[in-house]
């Protein structure tokens, strides 16, 4: 094979050299009635730009071409479990900026299983995990939430001996400026005045749906980019149950990325804009929240785990 430096183009620019020894990280992107192929890096069926294509008769030309939208959290192929238990089985799912994705599946599904791999508390034994393009699985659960990712555990787990202040504290423990973190604190009293009426309050005096707030509160408190809820209606009345469900399109609006772990599917689907079904650790449907309410007994099978 030949060697020919793509007209045009320095050498830095890819450093395109098409030799058989300097292959390396090549996708082939078909243009339009196999009249060509895109050479690119190995990402850049996800990024916008100019890329060298070869085109039928070997010679080589820059185009400009339009690729697919990047996605702010993209899982591929994700094996994870407890030591020797695999409860994921090389799951595949995507999250773009501004969405509210709803993961509902029956009890050990391994919907929690997720959360708690994608923010590092579980390392998975393969498979990959990019959020804004980069890698994060294996990574610490500081590094993750630094890089924007925080979490609402299921059962809120709020500090109960500390006071509601105190817990607010904790949830920025990464935050070294004061002057940020009182701003912060602040926008979380306008958010939850329940909170800022009771910030003196051990938290295990709260009630329910109190603790649900802190607990959303305590994860907000570090300017996340996307936030995981996991089962934020669990044990709630159905009154708080719907202030929740409030608060959660609340922040939406203010342009938070949300992954919501829920077993109630309508309530989910309601609030979402897609959603995946998610069964014995394997992705058993998904679209978007509309069409998924639409489908029914198919859905409901789905959910049971049976064929469809």
């Amino acid at each position: 094979m030949n060697c020919h430096p793509a007209t045009g183009l320095k050498n830095h620019v890819w450093r395109r050299y098409y030799c058989s020894w300097f292959l390396i990280s090549i996708d082939r992107e078909i243009l339009s009635e196999g009249q060509g192929f895109v050479t690119s890096s190995k990402n850049a069926n996800r990024n916008q730009g100019v890329f060298i294509v070869m085109t039928g008769d070997g010679l080589y030309q820059k185009v400009k071409i339009s690729g697919q939208e990047k996605h702010m959290l993209n899982i591929s192929g994700l094996t994870s479990g407890y030591g020797p238990v695999e409860v994921l089985h090389g799951l595949s799912l995507y999250i773009n900026k501004g969405e509210i994705v709803a993961v509902i599946g029956p009890n050990g599904a391994g919907k929690s299983t997720l959360l708690k791999t994608i923010v590092g508390l579980i390392s998975p034994q393969n498979g990959s995990i990019l959020f804004q393009d980069r890698s994060i699985e294996r990574q610490p659960p500081e590094y993750v939430l630094d890089r924007g990712i925080a979490l609402v555990p299921e059962g809120r787990r709020v500090f109960a001996g500390l006071t509601v202040l105190e817990n607010l504290h904790m949830g920025a423990y990464l935050e070294r400026d004061s002057s940020r973190k009182k701003k912060q604190i602040d926008y979380i009293y306008d958010l939850f005045p329940r909170l800022e009426e009771r910030h003196q309050q051990l938290s295990g005096t709260l009630s329910g749906g109190e603790q649900q707030q802190l607990a959303i509160a305590r994860a907000l408190m570090s300017r996340p980019k996307m936030l995981l809820l996991d089962e934020p209606s669990l044990g709630l009345a159905p009154v708080i149950v719907e202030v929740v469900i409030d608060l959660i399109n609340s922040l939406r609006k203010e342009g938070l990325t949300i992954i919501l772990v829920e077993q109630n599917i309508h309530q989910a689907l309601e609030i979402s804009d897609r959603a995946y079904v998610l069964v014995n650790g394997s992705i058993r449907m998904s679209g978007s929240a509309s069409q998924l309410l639409e489908t029914g007994v198919d859905m409901e099978k789905a959910y049971l785990g049976e064929k469809i």
